[in-house]
């Protein structure tokens, strides 16, 4: 206690913010020469004792903390007091789990409590040395013969402060108490795993040496049965003890999920709906399938036995969604891997017997093999898996049928080397990739029901069935999936503790260039920052492209340039906060790329033109996308604003790259910067002999039939010019939008034609034709 109380003493003071606002530390040392500054200075002590009463009653809550490293301590005793009693009868696996939350928690308890003490111990510090200095500030106002209440004051607040001081440093030491018994049991609790990992060690040495046994040398099955039946006393107590604490938020869970998945795939869409939105027909399994799953993700650190519950569940829906997915029939397989992974689970229940897990081990192969075999035979795998090749298919077939026969032999004769690898994995891996996959197929398929609910389709990007939103939805649900049988395999197989040891390992490792060092672990946070830098880039511009932006009507262009700017922002932030994590200077970084923007400059002009200009085409917006641009002798509609470039489609469908620079730098003529209003000039020829009024008249009615003819502003027509034998007249009309642009050309030329046509007006130029015989050309007789 002693020794634990001076180093708290002596340790390096943290002041929160909280203490560094409520009060601003008083002068020690000497008092001031002035009366005035003197009594100036009660203000600031009594705000000061004011700040550290107002506090203890934070402090106070030590007292919770120590209530709860009281129950800890008497749960680690009942636990020790029932090992000690019948220690053969302990789950070591189960225990170390069971003890390792209670020294996480523990933890938490001592740290909470060494804040509280820290700040204690800085505000016994403040009062004390405030309470010395008042008490010099007496006798100097005592010397200078100040009046009685000025003095009175001055003792009354070092009083006060003296009293509070020692309310603080009472609670402080009560608090180092409470923190003294929390290091004590984590000390107590690292001691009892340290014990346990020994048994535990004893337990796989003596296991290894069985597993080396032919089966007919493991002992009567009586005997083990009876280890059995008293590991698995133990561990239902504590699995019961886990569903007192969670059950009821757990069943609750569970029947949420069933309810909701149930529900999206049994009610009636207004339109047809896809089979995967059907579940393939089966909507209980596939409900059933993702509510147990779920489970297994969101229960709060559960017990061994609860997952293999769970693996001894979720084996047959999966079995029955797979096979209505696959439109070839492979029952057998499916099934087999099924009833594979329920006897998994059941070997993790009856470990404690050699003789058990050797038995069920050869139900396993039986299970594998048989109906793999079968089906190869009859050439359904090759045909239920076209996305693979025959031969690869094949392979796979035989790979499995070798490691089956492999460990059949071995179950019967012993393992030996790497075999027991392949004891733990077997039927584990299979089995996993049917209950994830099978889940990811329904998910996805509940995800897309969820879609076409009448709420999910206010939002754009689900009404419109978004290929972006459905990309995402299949590349999170199969990464999940990915995850969960890689986490399954590798428990399975035993190798949790050596991939802790190895993360941990290379946590801990340092590469090291010249003078240079790089801790992995700054590398690994600088990848996670990068990683959640894409990630929340990439939904936020979804948000704004797809959902926010279209709903605030702006003009065209506008709503890109905010979706621009806001990634290329994020973007910029994620990498200023990856180079932070790695533990770079900033400050080396501007001026490293001050250095480099020299070189830049003269080695990548065009590109750094380009940039810059991109830059000016979002900020100024002369264009933006969608508008309707002609540059040099080409035209088109601009998709996208780039970096580097500029992407416009033509009329005829083609994507051509357009340098930034050249937007810029270049005369563009842009159609719809103001608005996507637009005139055509439609040029007409008539006869000589035509009125022009009533032609002009013709004119004006026609464009009055076109609906995309806009009436204000009024269609005009101009008597343009008198051609060599017609003439020539130009209608001026103007459309809503250029998109309808050449479909109202289109009608309007038509519109023109048959009022011309119906008037007896031809509508082409006429050119004089004189025809001339063989006798009008030959020279007349004269005389």
């Amino acid at each position: 206690m002693i020794i634990l109380a001076a180093t708290l003493v002596f340790a390096p003071v943290v002041v929160s913010a909280e203490t560094t606002t409520d009060a601003t530390p008083p002068p020690t040392g000497a008092p001031s020469t002035s009366v005035a500054d003197t009594v100036k200075q009660a203000i600031a002590s009594e705000d000061l004792h004011r700040a550290a009463l107002s506090r203890l009653e934070q402090a106070g809550q030590w007292r919770g903390l120590s209530d709860r490293v009281a129950v800890l301590e008497e749960e680690f005793d009942t636990l020790t007091a029932g090992a000690i009693s019948k220690p053969e009868l302990i789950n070591s696996i189960e225990l170390d789990r069971y003890l390792r939350g209670l020294h996480r928690e523990a933890a938490t308890i001592a740290d909470n409590i060494e804040v509280i003490v820290r700040r204690l111990e800085h505000d016994d510090n403040l009062l004390e040395a405030s309470a010395r200095s008042w008490q010099q500030r007496a006798s100097f106002l005592e010397s200078q013969s100040v009046p009685a209440a000025v003095l009175e004051r001055a003792r009354s607040i070092e009083t006060k402060l003296q009293h509070a001081n020692t309310r603080v440093r009472e609670f402080r030491d009560n608090a180092l108490l409470g923190l003294d018994r929390a290091l004590s049991l984590q000390a107590r609790l690292e001691e009892a795993r340290a014990l346990i990992a020994a048994r535990q060690d004893r337990l796989d040495s003596q296991r290894k040496v069985l597993e080396q046994s032919p089966i007919w040398r493991l002992g009567t099955a009586s005997d083990q049965f009876k280890l059995v039946g008293g590991e698995f006393s133990s561990t239902w107590k504590m699995q019961r003890d886990y569903l007192m604490q969670d059950g009821a938020g757990l069943v609750g869970l569970f029947l949420f999920i069933l309810a909701l998945t149930a529900w999206l795939f049994t009610r009636r869409a207004g339109v047809a709906a896809e089979p995967i939105q059907r579940a393939y027909g089966r909507p209980f399994a596939a409900s059933l399938l993702i509510a147990l799953v779920s489970l297994g993700w969101l229960a709060p650190n559960p017990p061994r036995l609860f997952f293999a519950a769970l693996f001894l569940l979720v084996p047959i829906p999966a079995a029955m969604v797979a096979r209505r997915a696959i439109k070839v029939p492979i029952a057998l397989t499916l099934y087999g891997v099924a009833l594979s992974m329920m006897l998994f689970s059941l070997r993790g229940l009856l470990e404690a017997s050699p003789v058990a897990d050797r038995v069920l081990l050869l139900l396993q192969v039986i299970c594998v093999a048989l109906p793999i075999a079968i089906d190869l035979g009859h050439g359904r795998l090759q045909q239920a898996f076209r996305w693979a090749s025959p031969g690869v298919v094949r392979a796979a077939a035989l790979l499995v049928l070798a490691a089956a026969a492999l460990t059949g032999f071995n179950a019967v004769f012993g393992f030996a080397g790497s075999a027991g690898s392949v004891r733990a994995g077997m039927g584990s891996f299979l089995g996993s990739l049917l209950v994830f996959g099978a889940t990811a197929v329904v998910l996805y398929g509940a995800a897309c029901a969820l879609l076409a609910t009448p709420m999910a389709q206010w939002f754009h990007s689900a009404h419109n069935a978004d290929p972006a939103l459905l990309r995402a939805l299949r590349v999170i649900i199969a990464a999940l999936a990915i995850i969960s049988v890689v986490v399954v395999s590798i428990g399975s197989l035993g190798l949790v503790p050596a991939v802790q040891l190895a993360i941990q390992s290379l946590m801990g490792a340092t590469l090291e260039v010249g003078t240079v060092s790089i801790a992995f672990k700054l590398v690994a946070m600088a990848l996670a920052v990068a990683l959640a830098t894409v990630v929340l880039t990439g939904v936020v511009g979804f948000l704004l492209d797809r959902e926010i932006v279209p709903r605030l009507h702006l003009r065209p262009g506008a709503g890109y340039a905010i979706v621009t700017f806001t990634r290329w922002s994020m973007f910029i932030v994620g990498a200023a906060l990856a180079l932070a994590a790695l533990g770079i200077d900033m400050g080396k970084i501007t001026l490293l790329a001050g250095a480099l923007s020299v070189g830049i400059g003269f080695g990548l002009q065009n590109v750094i033109n380009n940039f810059v200009s991109g830059l000016i085409l979002i900020v100024e917006r002369p264009i933006g996308v969608g508008d309707v641009i002609e540059w040099g002798s080409r035209s088109g509609t601009i998709m996208r604003i780039g970096i580097r470039s500029s992407t416009v489609r033509t009329g005829q469908g083609a994507e051509i790259l357009v340098p930034n620079g050249d937007l810029v730098s270049k005369e563009v003529v842009n159609w719809t910067r103001s608005d996507r209003q637009r005139r055509y000039d439609i040029n007409v020829g008539v006869a000589l002999a035509s009125e022009p009024e009533q032609v002009m008249r013709l004119l004006l009615e026609a464009a009055g039939n076109v609906p995309q003819i806009m009436k204000i502003p009024p269609p005009r027509v101009v008597f343009k010019d008198f051609g060599e034998s017609s003439l020539n007249f130009t209608l001026l009309a103007w459309v809503a939008t250029v998109d309808e642009g050449l479909q109202a050309q289109n009608a309007l030329r038509v519109a023109m034609l048959k009022k011309l046509e119906g008037a007896g007006i031809a509508p082409f130029s006429q050119h004089g034709l004189e025809i001339r015989t063989a006798e009008d050309s030959a020279p007349k007789a004269t005389g």
